[in-house]
């Protein structure tokens, strides 16, 4: 996600990051803490220039501290392609330099930078194969989505965690093999209201369309256009009677992301309805519905911002991409998470 959550044109992000990097320089500390600072700092510029390419696809670079008179502070916009050059300097410098572990998983280590340098890659590379027919700097950075996916596959220490649903709706996620950097809540001292937006009973319920809930596939591995266990979605089941006919036999990550039944107003007595008629339960704890924990603005589970159960995703996406995709890599990869969904 963005480091700038209101005006996505904002400099303030990329300003700050710079002044970090030139004033590291002075500060008396030894220099492996000076670099690896400094690619702490470039890490967050990295993201920053990311994000605001996606935005706006060609954008001025600023790799050093502007004073309010520079000229450079009108220049027209940089190339997409020189904007992205430095951005992978920028997370290769922090790849070499930041530590391993510095801390719990709230904190910017070397796993955090290569996790977050396999997803701005993935991105760019498939944007240039794709969009641009630049097959040059696609292959570049589908390499640089590759190598840094591998790196936390092979060195990181991480596992994907047998509990699917509790990556998304656990109060404490520190212990958590998966996760590979995530925001704390804390209960009166910094909350969210995404459970109360998912809760069962309390409000109108978020939904999905029709066809994300297709997108699933069946138990056997198939989609449901090709599976015999597909029992079909014709049948409009109340909760909690039923379950809805779509929600049998498919991939068990359906089941722990929405309700097993159909709830659309004026059908539903027991539950609320849902905006789309399948309901999200994703995020939402039920030993906790009724407490303040699942109301209103007061809810504190714990956000995953990275894990490693999508840098496998980039892993083998990446390969794809390139062509080198092998049955090693899936195995490495791709059937690390069909072994979790028992598909």
């Amino acid at each position: 996600s963005s480091t700038s959550t209101t005006n996505p044109n904002t400099f303030g992000w990329i300003r700050r990051s710079n002044l970090f990097i030139d004033r590291v320089k002075t500060v008396p500390m030894s220099q492996e803490a000076k670099n690896h600072w400094t690619g702490v700092a470039r890490f967050f510029r990295a993201t920053e220039f990311a994000n605001r390419v996606n935005d706006f696809g060609d954008f001025p670079w600023y790799g050093r501290v502007l004073a309010e008179d520079d000229p450079e502070l009108y220049k027209p916009r940089d190339p997409r392609t020189l904007v992205m050059d430095s951005v992978l300097a920028d997370f290769q410098y922090a790849a070499a330099n930041v530590r391993a572990k510095d801390g719990d998983k709230t904190v910017v280590n070397r796993y955090v930078v290569l996790a977050r340098m396999s997803q701005v890659f993935l991105f760019e590379g498939t944007w240039q194969k794709y969009h641009a027919g630049n097959s040059a700097k696609a292959t570049q950075y589908l390499e640089a989505a590759k190598w840094a996916a591998n790196e936390v596959m092979t060195k990181g220490g991480y596992s994907i965690a047998p509990d699917y649903r509790g990556l998304f709706n656990s109060l404490d996620l520190s212990a958590n093999p998966e996760i590979i950097l995530f925001r704390r809540y804390e209960p009166a001292l910094i909350m969210h209201s995404l459970m109360s937006y998912v809760n069962q009973h309390e409000a109108q319920l978020a939904g999905a369309s029709k066809s994300a809930i297709d997108s699933y596939l069946a138990k056997d591995g198939l989609p449901i256009s090709l599976s015999p266990l597909y029992q079909g979605d014709k049948t409009i089941y109340q909760a909690p009677a039923k379950k809805s006919a779509a929600m049998v036999n498919r991939d068990p990550r359906i089941n722990s992301t929405f309700a097993d039944s159909l709830r659309i107003t004026g059908y539903v007595k027991d539950y609320a309805y849902s905006n789309a008629g399948y309901a999200v339960i994703k995020f939402l704890n039920e030993a906790f519905l009724g407490t303040p924990e699942s109301l209103s603005q007061t809810n504190s589970s714990d956000s995953p911002e990275l894990r490693f159960g999508e840098v496998l995703l980039n892993y083998a996406e990446a390969a794809a991409e390139l062509g080198t995709l092998t049955q090693a890599d899936l195995d490495a990869s791709i059937n690390k998470l069909r072994a979790r969904a028992n598909v």
